[in-house]
């Protein structure tokens, strides 16, 4: 071949094309290049060192390879297997090797296909680039279908440009991911006009005619000849522009000569700067290579293989069909779905009348029956073996439950409460979450402490207390001894007399006593001071005692009337501070993680006393465990916020602390993710984003890509099934059909509890009858002196004087029947000739509790709940004045006067 160039150079050329053959071409460049005659290339250059005389219309390997990292990282692949078939190909995806991927690379020829493609099925490798040699690439598709290695799990990536020549029959209805590039566009205006007058060139020419054998195939051109077509057009226009300016004459060189030609030089340089378009796109070089073109990304669907991006050098990638990309057309297939229980997300019947995927029900179960509707996919649901969600060991690195299952491609889909977190992204994919949530604290709710003898003691300190005993003997003795000494104390003068009157000495030391508790207590004492010195100590005495009656009172009224439920913590900081109260989270669970890895110092300090204490089992390994812990035991449980919130409807013992730990917006790191997946402008939006976030965000960034903001769908990476789930998911939120389900399985009728509001329990109780030191002695004094003014009626159901009053169990109809009964009018009459001897005494806590109990009876069922407490605060003062409070007050309520009737708001009836 090279002895034919040389004799070619012989008889006068201006410059030389091609061949396609690399070894061959890089002889023909040694011979163009000591000659100084133009050569112009049409193969793959992986070289990096240009040559001065060779100009070359292939694109760019180093630039190629720009293309397939791009496209790779778009799929989300992780790990790639290589089969390439010499050692050149290598070199051309050398840059794949250089970064994170885990890449597996084997030396491929017809004889081994068999055998390294078994071993990437056992391998469980579903990413495949096939960089083998375009006349082999039938045959190592073949090889795939032989070893029935074209499931729509696995996608292979191939390297050459002429896909289109390929017979793809059998790959069409397996739904085998098959996607290359392409780098003549079939659908360009110029390229169907060439094609056009190729077509009325070969009808006038003889049917077998070998000059157009490559254009057999009119609908479409091989990469080959169009970088011909191109080289041809690209030296015409180089030398027209040549000639135009400078007279050329032809190369009078031969290879046994080191003579060279004069001429060889400018044709180069003006062919060098040609702009143009043609088969292969845009053409534009830099020292002898092309920068600028433009691949067409294509993939093969079930009618033919369609165009679905593009790539460009400036613009990189732009998938102008995201849905053809990852659309898996109307295939009947079935996934294997993987779960693990968990109320009310996954629960399993039992029974041999459930089989199947009838087994299971559930929130997230029904989620999946509608998104595998609207998808159109059937599933084989079943559960997780080592039941966990998935976690990494920080010592081996290895993922263990879902995450690994989906990892080995043992599983297409995980559904359940399992939470999308950075760690998780990083080695599998997520659809758009169904369900927000973060993290909180779950607590059983606090108990009311009983009250205790000395309650009345609390609104002062204990310190204060003996402070003010201090100050009553240091006075007392004080305003002794000033009345001792003081003359005037003992003695006055009398006018009428003009002598010195002596008195008793009044202020004795026990009188001094009396005097001082009795300011304390705001009660008279008849002692009264006359010396200067005793009034200006009594004056400083009235005023402490002023002071700290007052203070007194006002904390009294706030320990005794408002009822008061405190829980030893309030969040996560009270939490960590303190070691009586242990707490956990779920082994291998989305939250364990959170902890593990916080950057947040007061979690960080969590983690490290759960780590601590992990042999007393802090960690469980259910959510039901954790429940049982808190209930049990002084034990805090760290879990989700969402099924935290279906244990506290269903458990009115139960709390939440707190807030979220967490945040629930999405981390920046996912939200780069899916730029570099979505934008058109790919690397520049994504660099500029994450320049942008570095700066302003990084600091909460970084922890936000640690955090948990919801329940997804996981797949493998590269799943076809993600997009279209994450789409399904959306309008089924749009819908509302995802909240219809929450309401369904959080809000259920019959299964939830009705806790106590927060605004009753603050509002300010009735002192009790505890609260004053339990002197139910005088009370019952006072009960068996009226039962002996006033004897009750026999009524059944109705409490009895000088019994434990309470509300019992009287209906509205003993009420009713208790009018019946006939008490004479006289005696209610009479009853208040006792009118308020002392009022006061009358006003016993439990009658009132009593009172407001039946009351409250009588209201609520006419939904006037809010008009207890009006009627009881106007009504108290006039029932205090009457005498038959003495009783229990529902035996007689028929029989109260005009003054005391009650009437509704909405009706007429009076109680």
């Amino acid at each position: 071949f090279c002895l034919s160039v040389c004799n070619q150079i012989k008889t006068g050329v201006h410059a030389i094309l091609g061949p396609s053959n690399g070894l061959l071409s890089c002889h023909i460049n040694s011979i163009c290049d000591a000659l100084d005659i133009p050569h112009i290339e049409i193969r793959a250059d992986a070289e990096h060192t240009a040559r001065e005389f060779s100009i070359n219309l292939h694109p760019f390997q180093d630039i190629i390879n720009d293309a397939f990292l791009d496209i790779i990282h778009y799929l989300n692949w992780t790990k790639v297997a290589i089969l390439h078939e010499n050692q050149h190909g290598l070199v051309q995806l050398r840059r794949l090797m250089q970064t994170s991927l885990e890449v597996h690379v084997r030396y491929v020829n017809p004889l081994t296909y068999v055998q390294y493609l078994n071993e990437m099925k056992e391998m469980e490798m579903h990413n495949l680039i096939l960089d083998t040699k375009t006349d082999n690439v039938h045959i190592i598709l073949k090889t795939i279908l032989k070893l029935q290695m074209n499931e729509y799990k696995y996608h292979y990536f191939i390297t050459s440009f002429d896909i289109e020549k390929f017979d793809l029959e059998d790959f069409k209805y397996n739904f085998a991911n098959i996607t290359s590039f392409c780098l003549v566009d079939v659908n360009d205006v110029g390229v169907k006009k060439t094609l056009k007058e190729l077509e009325i060139y070969k009808n006038l020419q003889k049917p077998n005619n070998e000059d157009l054998q490559f254009f057999r195939k009119l609908h479409t051109v091989e990469t080959i000849p169009a970088l011909i077509y191109d080289s041809v057009h690209i030296f015409v226009i180089g030398l027209q522009s040549l000639q135009q300016s400078h007279f050329l004459r032809v190369a009078n060189v031969s290879c046994e000569s080191p003579q060279t030609w004069k001429g060889g030089l400018s044709l180069i340089n003006y062919i060098n700067s040609v702009e143009w378009k043609g088969l292969t796109g845009p053409i534009r070089f830099k020292e002898g290579r092309r920068t600028q073109f433009k691949l067409d990304l294509v993939k093969l669907k079930q009618h033919s293989i369609v165009k679905i991006g593009e790539w460009s050098p400036h613009m990189r990638l732009n998938i102008t069909e995201p849905s053809l990309f990852f659309d898996t057309g109307s295939m009947n297939v079935t996934l294997v779905v993987i779960t693990i229980l968990e109320k009310p997300y996954v629960m399993m019947r039992y029974g041999k009348n459930y089989t199947g995927n009838n087994r299971f029900y559930g929130f997230c179960v029904d989620v999946l029956r509608l998104v595998a509707r609207d998808v159109g996919f059937d599933y084989i649901l079943d559960l997780v073996p080592d039941r966990k969600y998935g976690a990494k060991d920080p010592l081996t690195g290895q993922w263990n439950g879902m995450v690994e299952q989906l990892m080995k491609y043992k599983a297409d889909l995980a559904v359940g409460s399992m939470t999308i977190t950075y760690a998780r992204e990083s080695v599998i994919d997520f659809t758009k979450p169904f369900m927000n949530l973060g993290i909180s604290i779950l607590f059983k709710v606090p108990s009311t402490p009983s009250t205790k003898l000395f309650s009345f003691m609390n609104p002062l300190a204990f310190d204060v207390w003996l402070y003010v005993l201090a100050a009553y003997f240091c006075v007392s003795i004080t305003i002794h001894a000033m009345a001792k000494i003081s003359a005037i104390e003992r003695s006055n003068f009398n006018r009428s007399s003009k002598y010195f009157v002596k008195y008793l000495d009044k202020f004795t030391l026990r009188n001094s006593f009396w005097f001082a508790v009795g300011t304390l207590m705001q009660q008279s004492s008849n002692l009264k001071p006359r010396a200067i010195s005793v009034r200006i100590v009594s004056a400083v005495w009235w005023f402490f005692s002023l002071i700290i009656i007052a203070s007194y009172t006002a904390n009294l009224a706030a320990f005794l009337t408002v009822e008061r439920m405190t829980t030893p913590i309030e969040n996560a900081e009270d939490l960590s501070s303190q070691t009586e109260i242990s707490y956990g989270t779920l082994e291998s669970g989305s939250t364990m993680t959170f902890f593990r890895d916080s950057l947040i110092e007061t979690y960080r300090k969590m983690w490290r006393n759960m780590e601590n204490i992990k042999k007393h089992s802090t960690f469980t390994s259910t959510y039901e465990e954790g429940i049982k812990r808190v209930k049990e035991s002084n034990y805090a449980f760290l879990m989700e916020s969402t099924m935290l919130d279906y244990v506290v409807q269903r458990d009115c013992n139960l709390t939440q602390i707190g807030g979220l730990l967490d945040t629930k917006g999405i981390a920046h790191k996912y939200i780069l993710d899916e730029m570099k997946r979505k934008a058109t402008l790919v690397t520049l939006l994504a660099k500029a984003s994450y320049t942008l976030l570095q700066n302003l965000y990084w600091p909460s960034g970084v922890e936000d890509a640690r955090t948990t903001f919801g329940y997804g769908i996981a797949t493998p990476k590269g799943s076809p099934w993600r997009d279209k789930i994450s789409l399904a998911i959306l309008e089924l939120q749009e819908k509302g059909d995802i909240q219809m389900l929450y309401d369904k399985w959080w809000k259920s009728v019959g299964e939830t509890c009705f806790p106590r509001s927060n605004t009753k329990q603050s509002k300010a109780n009735a002192l009790g009858f505890d609260n004053i030191g339990k002197l139910n002695k005088q009370v019952k004094m006072k009960y068996r002196q009226a039962e002996s003014m006033f004897p009750e009626p026999d009524i059944p159901g109705i409490c009895t004087t000088g019994e434990t009053l309470s509300c019992g169990d009287i209906t509205e109809e003993e009420l009713k029947n208790s009018a019946a009964s006939g008490i004479p009018n006289e005696a209610v009459k009479n009853r208040t000739s006792i009118q308020a001897k002392k009022k006061d005494d009358w006003a016993n806590q439990e009658i009132l509790e009593l009172f407001a109990c039946h009351l409250q009876r009588l209201i609520l069922p006419h939904n006037k709940k809010n008009a207890f407490a009006d009627v009881l605060e106007d009504m108290v003062e006039a029932f205090l004045l009457r005498s038959f409070l003495v009783s229990c007050l529902p035996s007689l309520w028929p029989y109260l006067s005009s003054g005391s009737i009650i009437q509704t708001e909405n009706d007429n009836s009076k109680f």
